[in-house]
């Protein structure tokens, strides 16, 4: 599961990463939606959540390879070719 191989990625470079449901919630850029009734209506948030996370996992691609952090390149070249 691609959260918790960021996880050991973020534990590899030193650092902490978020473990709770209320902390990812509250630091995703992706809002929660409720009491969606309607197929086509989810559909469009799903993609529009992806889209987010593909965006960001490209800007953490362009920013690993600034600093020549190659593991973190090769995640994230893995996970938008997926």
């Amino acid at each position: 599961m691609q959260i918790d191989e960021i996880a050991e990625l973020i534990l590899t470079l030193e650092g902490t990463p978020i473990h709770s449901y209320t902390d990812n919630v509250k630091n995703s850029l992706i809002a929660e939606k409720t009491n969606i009734t309607d197929g086509n209506t989810a559909l469009e948030y799903i993609l529009d959540g992806y889209k987010t996370i593909i965006s960001l996992q490209r800007v953490i691609l362009e920013l690993a390879g600034e600093i020549n952090d190659e593991s973190t390149v090769s995640q994230m070249s893995d996970y938008i070719t997926l």
